[in-house]
């Protein structure tokens, strides 16, 4: 029986270890964040705080940064700079700063970032920052998060609400105490406050750093935007808020209308794959983010007639095309990234930042629609295993997202090694990708030489080796499977000492590869279940015997399982690994229960083969 104590103090440790040995750039001495809801359109929001700026690492917490659009503006912003003596330096307003468009090369955007810098070095000193914001029309408000980065620590943070009676709202705090609420002469005052916050070093992973933050959202129950009234009250009221928004009508080019009406139709999942095909072809991926651009799509027409679109324009473009193609298909709501925070179903609110399509064709079928080179229903560990919206008219519902199994993801390893006498060997590679594996080929379509060079070299744990030849092959160019080959040149894979050579087990990549694991803040995590399966073919030299070669091994767990297979063939061996690891995140005891089999199979990896001289 486990003992309820142990827990306590573990979990104790367990909270500590979050923020261990964080080094602390910068401080938050002392924060106000006043909002002020003066109605379901318009909210002013008044930041008053003091920052010490430790060290030249903490440079970025300095900056002051803000989003500006036709919906947002800045009314004030003052700056007073301070020495370490709290002696004034200097005064900067709202005059010193600029406005930065996001990306001039690839974006439409009506939105900028407006950025004034200190321009001071002398560490650490003090800022007194004053500002005030007004924003006209919202669907949502910035949520509130004190310690809004890594290596920041906050002293003291006070977050106020005030909002008038007509106005219903809803939020949501976590890891924070309750609010004091008061109200008088309409007006109610919600108060939420934090103190001595410690920083959190930036080796924690974002979405585990995010979800431990004290923080506070903040959402309208009812809102407009540019005069059309929508709801939070309800996943289902948002949907049908957004599929008014998108429902304009729209007209496909007669090129395009001909293309489809040419198309088997009795085979709908190739026509899909085709008509995905054709759109990929003719347009590019842009960020456009014009007055309500955030939320509304561009039309179909300007995006046939300019060849270019955001995720909105161009998912809705390919829905149109399937529409026309008597195909049905639903916009998704997602907040993207490998490494995003959860959306919280229990919490109607604007949380996304992206938007595919899914298809309701027996199991349901996905549609990135800003790639130009992924196949179709591949969404890969972007969109991946998570909370998203499915849009349906009056059914607009949370859903899991594509889950790729255990044995959908993954990575197949040849390897053929050629050793000399000395120990030096040459090694033909051959890496399969499936599932979230086949990402990795974004990184080769999208990167220069230089990149490519760098980030194959950084793959390999060998300590003196050259990469001789690389190339990137395709099992289909509609399949999300490809193969990466290379040739290697490894000086000292074996190690020979007096009449013996010694070979490691595996002479490929480290367990430690797919697994994040941290072993000072006691966590392991396996973001996604994944297979590997290697099989390394070794030509002994022709000066040696195979000595000694270790027995079979295979290790079962409730967190996944591990084979080690050898086998001896004339002047070579075959060692085949195979690995299967179930997704998880591992603290406290469990973490302490994952340690012992991962320490198992650590073992058996330290395991060597050994030749022998014959002379």
């Amino acid at each position: 029986m486990i003992n309820i104590k142990y827990i306590l103090l573990f979990s104790t440790i367990i909270s500590h270890n979050f923020m261990l040995n964080a080094q602390e750039y910068a401080r938050i001495l002392e924060r106000s964040t006043e909002y002020n809801i003066l109605s379901d359109e318009d909210v002013v929001i008044k930041e008053n705080y003091k920052l010490e700026i430790k060290s030249p690492e903490g440079k970025r917490f300095a900056y002051f940064q803000e989003y500006i659009d036709k919906y947002r503006k800045i009314k004030s912003v003052e700056i007073v700079v301070k020495d370490q003596f709290e002696k004034k330096v200097k005064k900067l307003s709202k005059a010193d700063g600029h406005e930065y468009g996001f990306n001039n090369s690839y974006e439409i955007d009506d939105s900028k970032i407006f950025i004034i810098d200190p321009d001071y070095q002398n560490y650490p000193y003090i800022l007194e920052v004053s500002t005030e914001i007004k924003i006209k029309g919202f669907i949502s408000l910035p949520p509130w998060i004190p310690r809004s980065g890594f290596n920041l620590s906050v002293a003291k943070s006070k977050l106020t609400i005030k909002y008038v009676d007509s106005f219903d709202i809803n939020f949501r705090e976590e890891h924070i105490l309750s609010p004091k609420k008061t109200t008088e002469d309409g007006i109610t005052t919600v108060t939420f406050g934090v103190s001595d916050l410690k920083a959190v070093d930036k080796n924690v992973r974002y979405r585990d750093f995010y979800e431990n933050q004290p923080k506070v959202l903040i959402t309208p129950l009812n809102f407009s935007l540019e005069d059309l009234l929508g709801s939070f009250r309800s996943w289902k009221d948002f949907g049908n808020w957004f599929l008014i928004l998108n429902s304009q009508s729209y007209s496909l080019s007669e090129q395009t209308e001909n293309f489809i009406n040419n198309l088997d139709k009795t085979d709908k999942v190739s026509s899909i794959m085709k008509i995905y095909k054709y759109m990929q072809d003719r347009t590019r991926y842009i960020s456009i983010q014009l007055g309500i651009g955030g939320f509304k799509s561009i039309s179909t027409e300007n995006v046939e007639s300019n060849g270019y679109g955001d995720c909105k324009g161009l998912t809705t473009y390919m829905k149109n095309m399937l529409d026309y193609a008597g195909i049905e298909s639903n916009y998704i709501l997602v907040r993207a990234g490998t490494d995003a925070p959860e959306v919280k179903r229990d919490f109607p609110s604007n949380q996304f930042n992206h938007v595919y399509l899914g298809i309701p064709l027996g199991d349901t079928l996905f549609l990135e629609c800003t790639s130009q080179t992924a196949p179709a229903f591949y969404t890969g560990s972007f969109t991946d295993d998570r909370n998203v919206l499915w849009i349906a008219n009056d059914n607009s519902q949370i859903i899991r997202s594509k889950v790729y199994s255990i044995e959908a993801n993954l990575q197949e390893s040849v390897a053929r090694i050629h050793l000399n006498d000395d120990g030096n060997s040459t090694m033909k590679l051959s890496i399969g990708n499936h599932g979230v594996f086949y990402d990795e080929l974004m990184k080769y379509q999208s990167g220069n030489n230089s990149y490519i060079e760098e980030y194959n070299n950084s793959k390999f744990d060998y300590n003196d080796y050259t990469i001789t030849n690389f190339a990137v092959d395709y099992v289909a160019i509609d399949s999300p499977i490809f193969t990466s080959v290379y040739d290697l040149e490894i000086i000292g894979q074996g190690k020979v000492l007096g009449d013996r050579m010694i070979l490691p087990v595996n002479m490929l990549q480290s367990l430690n590869n797919y697994v994040d694991l941290d072993e000072l803040r006691k966590y392991i995590s396996v973001p996604r279940a994944l297979t590997i399966i290697d099989s390394v073919f070794v030509d002994i030299p022709q000066a040696f015997n195979l000595f000694d070669i270790p027995k079979d091994v295979e290790v079962n767990d409730s967190y996944g399982s591990y084979k080690l297979n050898f086998k001896k063939e004339e002047g070579q061996v075959l060692i085949r690994r195979e690995l299967k690891l179930k997704k998880g995140d591992h603290t406290g005891l469990e973490y302490l229960e994952y340690q012992k089999f991962w320490q198992k199979l650590k073992k058996v990896e330290k395991k060597k083969l050994i030749l022998s001289s014959k002379t």
